[in-house]
């Protein structure tokens, strides 16, 4: 192509208007001279003043995240890294760029030692880091700090050296929880003495910290030990055994849970029997397996409760057996006493009072 202009100006701007079928990933050479109106040139076809090559890239770049993985639920120190893969078959990669944000407003802002989060709506897109020899073939991020029971929306994209975006981001959503649930029993009531045979031992069960986001309850585990013979409740198929198996149940569909094994459960106890409730839960937590998972202790007692359907005893220590009383001074019968306690004094189901003493005279 060439460009005219008259003497009347000395300079001049241009653009020209270039009709090829240009090739993706080719090399292309520009070469430019001038003349002017009295054909003085400035370089020439054969020999222009001014050459040069550009590269015409019009695909776009490609990227994926690696890690974490979409849907995952990430235990304590699962997350030192965050990382992924760019590739671009032509210009090659310039950069990788990513957000990172958690409800309801957080965004990550990233720092070159760390970084920090910002309540905001407007999006923040952070420059991740490469070590590979090939620009950003692996891209990742480190050093985030993460927040406890939230759930984060992680996106990428790539940018390449013709300033062509990802034409689709690499998305995925993941959990954080480093907590585990927290159970407690309602039923039975705490150190209560009962004489009906319980049909009921239930509770509440929550995984922590409550955002409405943590990774959620999985199962729960309830163990009921006996001190007569300090053996197990396993389930109604097992029943009661020295070795410990706590029964393993569904997690609730709300906060409520029950025993759903007591079959035979007061099968063979006695007059009197004193228990201790263990119940502990564990999350969803499975991720990078399941060793990170955060598990409720089992050892902590939760709840204890007695039976007891003893009859209590009593004695009368005044007036004395069989012997005669008046209204003579030192032998007036001045008032009615004894004892009384309930069964048994001691070991299981003992330690119950008296609500109520009669006496009946006739």
């Amino acid at each position: 192509a060439k460009y005219e202009h008259s003497p009347d100006t000395w300079t001049a701007t241009f653009s020209v208007d270039v009709s090829t079928n240009w090739k993706n990933g080719w090399w292309y050479k520009l070469r430019v001279y001038g003349e002017d109106a009295a054909l003085n040139t400035h370089g020439t076809a054969l020999a222009p003043s001014t050459s040069g090559y550009f590269y015409y890239d019009e695909a776009v770049p490609l990227v994926k995240i690696s890690y974490p993985l979409n849907a995952g639920n990430y235990g304590k120190d699962s997350l030192k890294k965050i990382y992924g893969t760019s590739s671009d078959a032509h210009s090659k990669v310039k950069r990788v760029e990513y957000r990172l944000e958690h409800p309801p407003l957080a965004k990550w802002e990233a720092t070159d030692t760390g970084g920090s989060w910002k309540d905001q709506s407007a999006i923040i897109w952070n420059l991740a880091k490469t070590t590979t020899t090939v620009p950003y073939e692996t891209w990742l991020s480190s050093n985030i700090a993460w927040v406890d029971g939230e759930e984060y929306t992680f996106i990428a994209r790539s940018l390449d050296k013709a300033l062509s975006y990802s034409a689709v981001y690499s998305t995925v959503v993941f959990k954080y929880d480093i907590t585990a649930p927290t159970s407690v029993v309602i039923k039975p009531v705490e150190a209560r003495t009962y004489s009906a045979k319980l049909s009921v031992i239930s509770g509440t069960l929550m995984d922590k910290p409550d955002t409405t986001r943590q990774s959620g309850v999985d199962l729960f585990k309830a163990g009921i030990r006996r001190e007569s013979d300090s053996k197990w409740w396993n389930g109604t198929a097992k029943g009661w055994e020295a070795a410990r198996e706590d029964v393993a149940h569904a997690a609730p569909a709300g906060l409520d849970w029950k025993h759903e094994s007591l079959g035979s459960f007061w099968d063979t106890v006695g007059t009197a029997e004193s228990f201790r409730v263990y119940v502990w839960g564990q999350d969803k937590v499975d991720k990078p397996d399941a060793t990170y998972r955060n598990i409720e202790s089992s050892t902590v007692l939760k709840n204890t409760f007695k039976y007891e359907v003893a009859p209590p005893t009593s004695t009368v220590t005044a007036p004395l057996h069989n012997k005669w009383y008046s209204a003579v001074s030192g032998y007036d019968l001045a008032e009615l006493k004894g004892t009384s306690f309930d069964l048994p004094v001691s070991g299981p189901g003992s330690g119950n009072t008296i609500s109520k003493m009669q006496a009946h005279i006739r």
